[in-house]
């Protein structure tokens, strides 16, 4: 196979992924309803949240156990932004999206393994 190619086709995967990470941004920038799907903020017209919503952003420092270097296990803050008016399904994931940012999404715990407390 042509190294052109696959240099091409990494890009080209790469450029997808920043538009599906910015169109996520974008949607969870706003409430979305958790039956429906619709969004306040979507690109597609027929998912559109056409209620008025009143909502707030709320930012939540997530404890992360992390192991010391002296053996002992501490805590890292990660800060997780979240709508006030977000389900408890919807906060778990974007706390999972913060928390977790940079691993790769099979390595990540299941939504349904995270218990808030």
């Amino acid at each position: 196979m042509n190294k052109s190619f696959l240099v091409r086709q990494e890009s080209a995967g790469e450029s997808f992924y920043m538009l599906f990470r910015a169109i996520k941004h974008q949607v969870d920038k706003g409430p979305v309803d958790a039956v429906t799907g619709k969004a306040k903020y979507t690109l597609n017209d027929n998912r559109l949240l056409r209620e008025d919503v009143e909502y707030r952003t709320l930012t939540l420092n997530v404890a992360m156990p992390t192991a010391a270097a002296s053996g002992g296990a501490t805590n890292q803050t990660v800060p997780a932004k979240v709508l006030d008016c977000d389900t408890i399904t919807q906060v778990k994931e974007k706390v999972l999206e913060q928390s977790w940012k940079g691993m790769s999404f099979s390595q990540r715990p299941h939504v349904d393994s995270l218990h808030l407390g």
